[in-house]
């Protein structure tokens, strides 16, 4: 599959729009879209007869089609495309990244890329990621075993947070490997701030890449980083959690790769160490597969997409 570029003026300017106005993982957004298209459904919300027939024909869907119009900006949406296109940030078909189309209901409207584009299309992608309060011993396996999959030209994926995310990243670099990091922000915004360093390279290394659903301008906040999971996990064959406490947000991607049914590992830690609880837990209740080596990755990788286990309830509740 190629990676495909949103080229089209009128479905750029849309997508752009729909990205600002609804959140991530809105239902009423996505079913709109999908019944009128990209730029149909925007031109129905621009015409205040349209609009106002598109809340009284869609059952529960005349506070969303409020809360749309009310944040509306035609100025707001030509502010972010300039910005895009300073910048050389890439407006990419969601739908053409292998494995986000099995989110369904909760694909983003675009995705913004950073960087090389090419950089999603690898098959041979994996999620490290892991607990920002991370101990020597979470870094020092994260090194180790993301430097030897990283040479072999896995593609190391995740959230470039501080901890265990960003000494992947790192690994993956050094060893002259691939990354790609999903941020809750735009691209143009380097959350957190002491990884802007990091960010520039990975965005200037080919075969590298920083990606968001949001559009250039956006803060990252607390739903974004949630909702990213999903994408992480989606866009990727399998994922590991190296370390994560009890209420780590490293288990949130754990969970939506479970729900995705995509391969789980998880690093072991000492059973008197807080900050592998949250893997102990993943390996326990989703049967994560235990990862000690590169040799053990790579074989959660070839195992690819496997059948999930339990409904969302379930991961609900973990997490």
């Amino acid at each position: 599959m190629n990676i495909s570029l949103i080229t089209d003026k009128a479905e750029r300017r849309a997508r752009a729009a729909w990205s600002l106005i609804s959140d991530p993982c809105d239902p009423d957004a996505t079913a709109v879209v999908a019944d009128l298209g990209f730029v149909d459904a925007m031109e129905a919300l621009q015409d205040p007869q349209r609009a106002a027939d598109l809340a009284e024909h869609s059952a529960g869907r005349s506070s969303a089609v409020a809360r749309w119009v009310s944040r509306l900006s035609d100025a707001q949406t030509s502010a972010v495309l300039r910005k895009a296109e300073h910048d050389g940030v890439h407006l990419v078909d969601p739908l053409s990244v292998p494995g986000i189309a099995d989110l369904d209901a909760e694909v983003p409207h675009l995705l913004w890329v950073r960087g090389d584009v090419q950089a999603l299309e690898a098959a041979d992608a994996l999620a490290w990621s892991g607990a920002r309060a991370s101990s020597a011993y979470g870094e020092h396996v994260s090194q180790e075993i993301v430097s030897e999959l990283a040479a072999g030209g896995t593609v190391v994926h995740n959230g470039g947070a501080y901890g265990i995310d960003g000494t992947a990243a790192r690994a993956a670099l050094r060893a002259g490997g691939r990354t790609v990091v999903w941020t809750a922000g735009g691209v143009d915004r380097t959350y957190p701030s002491g990884h802007t360093e990091l960010f520039n390279r990975i965005a200037a290394t080919e075969g590298c890449a920083i990606v968001s659903e949001s559009p250039t301008g956006t803060a990252p906040t607390r739903h974004r980083f949630i909702t990213r999971g999903r994408i992480v996990a989606a866009a990727t064959r399998a994922t590991v959690i190296a370390e994560a406490g009890a209420r780590s947000g490293a288990l949130n991607l754990g969970a939506h790769a479970h729900r995705l049914g995509r391969s789980l590992g998880v690093v072991p830690g000492p059973i008197t160490s807080a900050a592998s609880t949250g893997c102990h837990i993943l390996a326990r209740e989703y049967g994560a597969q235990l990862i000690t080596c590169a040799a053990d990755a790579r074989e959660l990788l070839s195992h690819g997409t496997v059948a999930a286990e339990s409904a969302a309830e379930e991961v609900a509740a973990l997490v």
